[in-house]
C-alpha cells in the first residue's frame, strides 16, 4: 500500500523576487498559492534530497506544494514511487 498519494497539477508557477523593501503586488494576495511550511515536507522533501531534485515548497491551510522543475518531474515522480508513495498525474 502507498504510504501517501501524491497528485502532479499540470499548473506552471512563476516564482518572483523583490528587492528586500518593496512593497508585495496587491494581486499576489490573491493567488491560488499562499506561504506556510508543514513537517510532511521532511519526510517527501529527503526523498528528493537524496535524489538530488530541487525544490520549492509551498503550502496553506487548504494544501502543500511541491514546485519541481519541469524537466525534473518524471525523475521526482520516481523517486516518490520508490519510496512508497502513489504519484498520480
Amino acid at each position: 500500500m502507498a504510504t501517501q498519494t501524491l497528485a502532479a497539477l499540470p499548473d506552471t508557477y512563476t516564482i518572483h523576487s523583490l528587492p528586500l523593501h518593496a512593497q508585495i503586488p496587491s494581486q499576489m494576495f490573491n493567488a491560488s498559492l499562499y506561504l506556510s511550511l508543514v513537517s510532511i515536507f521532511t519526510q517527501i522533501g529527503n526523498v528528493l534530497v537524496t535524489a538530488k531534485i530541487s525544490r520549492f515548497v509551498v503550502s496553506n491551510f487548504e494544501t502543500d506544494n511541491f514546485l519541481i522543475k519541469q524537466n525534473d518531474i518524471d525523475s521526482a515522480a520516481n523517486a516518490r514511487e520508490n519510496h512508497g508513495y502513489k504519484v498520480v498525474f
